[in-house]
């Protein structure tokens, strides 16, 4: 199954965009990042089951006024139960599930110097996904809203992609555009990011990012994958096929490399395979040509020297003899 992982910034969270958030949650993702809820009602959110981390609760003080930031991390019953391990900090949680390290942030505009952004940048180094309202706008007129800035952000940010080797995630749908919340990956196959417009809830901020990260569906070096291929002379069966193609979106985008564009066409229609005609398993008696051991290989051929040789005939008495 796909992972689905959401960020949010909520500004203020009242039982209103609560509410509206633990059903997103549950209709939509598999956890959920909800970003500058300033500890509103903390005391009661803090025992809800879907609670899985905070960020610190700042020390109270005697001056009026509400707290700033604070990040509430929240799953589903089935994430929950995959959650290996939790970092919190004041400016971002840090999940694991399966071979993934997700980190949740939120940069606040005037508080938090570059040095600081830059700081923490580099203590998730090692995470697979960063995703967050880092309050920055890059220089992209085709996926980017607004105008670019703070250039010291932006400088920050630049140094740590290209240190790190993370790509910056563009919307899956051409035409949405970036705000000041952005994604950013690191692994070898990019997830999908979707932008979900906010409709249900009071905040200034147009979309809910939304990461969907595909389950690998490589082959094994070892086991070369077959299916059953002859099922396709029926006419019933070639209208499932093309009706199971049909069903589908592109299985690659054109911002992907050729050889990502290959894998994931490979990988697609070797789904469509098995979903449709099946997947033929192997037999002992249908071992396939690579399966031969070098061993084996050379029994064989020593056999066929013996039998073509005249050196090892039987030896037949002559009158001679």
């Amino acid at each position: 199954m796909s992972l689905r992982i959401g960020y949010v910034n909520v500004q203020g969270l009242d039982r209103g965009a609560w509410k509206a958030c633990q059903e997103m949650l549950e209709s939509r993702f598999d956890y959920l990042f909800l970003a500058e809820t300033w500890f509103s009602n903390h005391n009661q959110y803090k025992s809800n089951r879907r609670l899985i981390s905070t960020t610190p609760e700042p020390v109270k003080t005697l001056q009026p006024g509400r707290a700033h930031g604070g990040i509430y991390f929240i799953g589903t019953h089935r994430g929950r139960g995959r959650v290996k391990k939790v970092k919190a900090t004041p400016h971002s949680i840090t999940f694991t599930v399966g071979k993934e390290t997700i980190s949740g942030v939120y940069f606040p505009p005037k508080t938090m110097s570059t040095s600081e952004v830059a700081k923490v940048l580099d203590s998730l180094k090692y995470s697979t996904i960063i995703l967050g309202d880092i309050n920055t706008r890059f220089l992209d007129p085709l996926w980017q809203e607004g105008l670019p800035g703070p250039m010291d952000r932006r400088l920050a940010f630049g140094e740590f992609l290209v240190r790190t080797g993370f790509e910056h995630l563009k919307p899956s749908v051409p035409g949405l555009k970036l705000t000041t919340d952005h994604c950013f990956a690191r692994s070898k196959e990019p997830p999908r990011l979707e932008l979900v417009p906010n409709r249900t809830f009071k905040t200034d901020h147009k979309y809910t990012l939304g990461v969907v990260i595909s389950p690998q569906q490589a082959v094994p070096e070892n086991d070369m994958a077959r299916f059953r291929i002859g099922r396709l002379a029926t006419a019933s069966m070639q209208d499932l096929v093309c009706q199971r193609i049909k069903g589908d979106d592109c299985p690659f985008t054109a911002r992907d490399p050729i050889n990502v564009m290959n894998q994931k066409l490979v990988r697609w229609c070797q789904l469509v395979l098995q979903q449709t005609v099946g997947r033929q398993s192997y037999r002992s008696s249908d071992t396939p040509p690579e399966a031969v051991t070098a061993s084996q290989s050379s029994a064989r051929l020593y056999k066929q020297a013996c039998r073509s040789s005249k050196e090892n005939r039987p030896i037949v008495p002559t009158p001679q003899a």
